[in-house]
Order: structure tokens, then sequence, then C-alpha cells
């Protein structure tokens, strides 16, 4: 049984579906960039979460004002945590410096 599902809903009369067991990632985008989504489910049954900004095709990567956590994958915009017993915690780029979250965390 799948741990994450991911839906995607556009031109299509139908919706696409996708199933993630620890992973599942989801990039959205424009010409001017775009946005990545990650979602792991980790050991202790917890979902985390990390979305960045990042660039598309041979655009370059957007400039956030003032600087941002940058990673080699992207501008870490958000994470956080959807706990076990439905409660979630979201650490915002504006209110820390931020490190991805991962599996083992």
């Amino acid at each position: 049984m799948s741990n994450l599902y991911g839906v995607i809903r556009g031109a299509a009369k139908t919706a696409a579906t996708q199933r993630g067991h620890d992973r599942l990632e989801v990039v959205a985008a424009s010409w001017r960039g775009s946005i990545r989504t990650e979602v792991l489910h980790r050991k202790n049954g917890d979902t985390a979460f990390n979305v960045y900004l990042e660039g598309w095709q041979n655009t370059p990567r957007p400039t956030l004002r003032p600087s941002s956590s940058q990673f080699a994958g992207g501008t870490l915009l958000a994470s956080g945590v959807l706990y076990v017993d439905g409660t979630a915690q979201v650490i915002a780029r504006e209110s820390q410096t931020l490190v991805p979250l991962t599996p083992e965390d």
C-alpha cells in the first residue's frame, strides 16, 4: 500500500494520479521558473515536505529578495511535517534559516 498520493489537474478532462512509498516529487512550471514540492514518508510515520523555487528548462532560477536559503536544487521556500497525530508544523522561509528535511530527520 502506498504512503503518498499525488493528483495533477490541468487541461485534460480527468486528473492524473501518482503514488509513492517513501518519496513523491511534483514540479509545476511556467517559462519563468518552477515550484518543486518534495513529500517524504519518514521512518516514524510522519510526512515531511520541502518546497523549492527553481529554474525551468534553460531559464535560470528566479531570484528572491531579500536573500534566501539557497541549495543546489533551488531556493528552499518552506519545510514542514504532517505528524501521525493529525497536527502539522510549517517553517516558512521568512521565519528562520531552513535546511531541507529528510526521511531520517
